[in-house]
């Protein structure tokens, strides 16, 4: 999105941007008689880490994944995101996993497509923010439910939007 469609955007109050101060956005914001925006609290962000060896010249932009995400679900606790190339040392008996206790999200992304890797990233996500908002508080149904449905339908949609300004994702 454009940073002109972001000012409207925030002037018709359609929406609060999340901003760091001195930045172009922070800036135009200023010039545009501000609007309902807060600065963004960049301890929040997460943490990213990748073990992944075929996934390390992909950090920049699966961080860039990561915190657009933790803005559009507006998760408000710091996640740990971490790419892994072995399964079993890490646990993991799909693809993914979301620890709602450690705030960390484990993906296994060996020789995967970084659009797929990135789903399963925010299908874990959509999970912490389900978990913040109460909507999780026991066992979830493993396939299909309201839970799953949710967390597969918003994932879909998180990378469409983002792979719309970053289309290096589908390659």
């Amino acid at each position: 999105m454009r940073l002109k469609e972001i000012v409207d955007d925030v002037r018709k109050k359609k929406r609060n941007v999340p901003y760091v101060a001195d930045s172009p956005v922070a800036d135009a914001l200023s010039a545009a008689g501000g609007g309902p925006v807060q600065e963004l609290d960049q301890s929040k962000e997460a943490i990213v880490e990748i073990e992944d060896e075929g996934m390390v010249s992909k950090m920049d932009t699966t961080t860039k994944f990561v915190n657009f995400v933790l803005n559009e679900l507006g998760i408000e606790n710091p996640i740990k995101v971490s790419l892994v190339d072995d399964r079993e040392k890490h646990g993991l008996k799909t693809l993914a996993h979301y620890d709602e206790d450690n705030k960390h999200c484990t993906v296994y992304s060996k020789g995967r497509n970084l659009a797929d890797v990135l789903r399963s990233v925010a299908h874990e996500l959509v999970h912490g923010a389900q978990f913040e908002k109460g909507k999780i508080n026991g066992p979830v149904q493993d396939i299909g439910g309201p839970i799953e449905d949710e967390a597969n339908a918003m994932a879909g949609q998180l990378v469409k939007k983002f792979g719309y300004e970053n289309k290096e994702i589908f390659e």
